[in-house]
């Protein structure tokens, strides 16, 4: 029996699958990692180094003013404080460095997933500028590995502002340049002073030792506000494009 001539036409054309809302389409790690309160522990830690850095350097100007004074009393009791606080105050500088690493490692990997998540459902809006995409954990390993540590974990965390960042509106600009930069010549400083800091054994080699470190220190400083300007704009962007994604 031939069709109905008066039904009307019907399209053979199908319209667009829509896509799926659920959190974690196309990616393997997961839902959605809200971070903003490891986030700001991370950056309160940062301003305690900071803080600390400011010490070290207090007392290194301190330690010089008193070998450019021949006349200067070493039994003063300024001095004996100052001897006396010297060793406690290096091993919470110790223990703040080692909490710093501990939650930068945890911030990026969860920073790293959600990456993946937005990547997955940015589609056309995501710009690579052709960098191979890392995996979370290799994102935080890669800064423990010799000699791969000088560059790979600058890409990585170059491959993970660039999955999740806007190709044009908010974005972080050569923020992570800055910062790499900055880590590399902190790391380099560090064994400039270390060094120095064996040598001297005499008088006028650990003033060589006080002299350099002054002059180094500003590294560690901007290093840390390089830090600190990363973790916070990361994590505001990553926020921003979940909202607008509908990850959250």
């Amino acid at each position: 029996m031939s069709e109905n001539p008066y039904a009307a036409p019907q399209s053979i054309l199908e319209g667009p699958t829509a896509i799926s809302t659920h959190p974690g389409q196309g990616s393997p790690y997961g839902e959605f990692r809200h971070t903003t309160g490891l986030a700001y522990t991370l950056i309160s830690f940062f301003g305690l180094l900071f803080v600390m850095n400011l010490i070290f350097i207090s007392m290194l100007w301190f330690e010089l003013s008193t070998l450019s004074d021949p006349l200067y009393d070493y039994e003063s009791a300024e001095y004996l404080a100052l001897e006396n606080i010297r060793a406690p105050l290096i091993a919470f500088g110790g223990i703040l460095y080692f909490m710093v690493v501990i939650l930068w490692c945890v911030w990026m990997n969860k920073s790293c997933k959600n990456a993946w998540l937005i990547n997955s459902r940015d589609g056309a809006l995501a710009l690579y500028r052709g960098r191979k995409a890392f995996t979370p954990k290799w994102s935080v390993a890669w800064f423990f590995i010799p000699i791969a540590s000088l560059w790979k974990p600058y890409q990585a965390m170059a491959w993970i502002r660039d999955a999740s960042q806007k190709p044009i509106g908010v974005n972080m600009g050569k923020l992570v340049g800055l910062w790499w930069t900055f880590y590399l010549l902190m790391n380099f400083s560090s064994r400039i002073t270390s060094y120095l800091e064996k040598q001297a054994d005499t008088q006028e080699a650990y003033a060589t030792f006080a002299r350099t470190s002054l002059i180094l220190s500003s590294v560690d400083l901007v290093s840390v506000i390089f830090a600190v300007l990363v973790v916070f704009r990361l994590t505001k962007i990553q926020q921003v494009r979940a909202a607008e994604l509908n990850l959250v």
